[in-house]
């Protein structure tokens, strides 16, 4: 990331499951739809797969849509993707971290940073509804993945 945002949401989800299955959900980067509450539909955008500069196309249910792209890819560990303007948010980055805790438990850390567009207005709709919003957009993807990976089968 070569600017520092404004703003910066980063949670923690402790998964029971070892680092290589929690990779195969999350690598998956064209069908988050499959696992993420506020996906309805998901795919991939141009040739490149699992690699800086892949991109996909996610609808979100409350939000509208945007496209994302692969800037930092770093297989096992996690990657780093930018995302289209959306509502107030734009100059947005997210970035997935994988870190094996024991064996059979992994670590994932989410940090999203973002600026607001819209002078005044763009700065209220983001503290009266877009704030709490990603918070617990955010908080429900984690959850949501974590009881998709303990509960998926996995394909060593």
């Amino acid at each position: 990331m070569t600017k520092q945002s404004d703003h910066k949401i980063t949670r923690i989800q402790t998964i029971n499951a070892p680092l290589a299955k929690v990779w195969q959900v999350v690598s998956d980067f064209d069908n988050p739809h499959l696992w993420a509450p506020g996906v309805t539909d998901a795919h991939k955008i141009g040739p490149k797969d699992k690699e800086v500069g892949a991109k996909r196309y996610c609808k979100l249910a409350d939000f509208g849509s945007i496209e994302e792209e692969v800037t930092q890819w770093t297989e096992n560990e996690g990657y780093t993707y930018e995302v289209t303007p959306l509502g107030p948010l734009t100059n947005t980055t997210s970035r997935w971290k994988l870190t094996s805790v024991t064996p059979e438990s992994t670590q994932l850390e989410v940090s999203i940073q973002y600026d607001i567009r819209f002078s005044v207005f763009g700065k209220l709709m983001h503290n009266f509804i877009m704030k709490s919003k990603l918070n617990q957009s955010i908080q429900d993807t984690l959850s949501a993945l974590q009881q998709h990976v303990e509960k998926a089968p996995f394909a060593a």
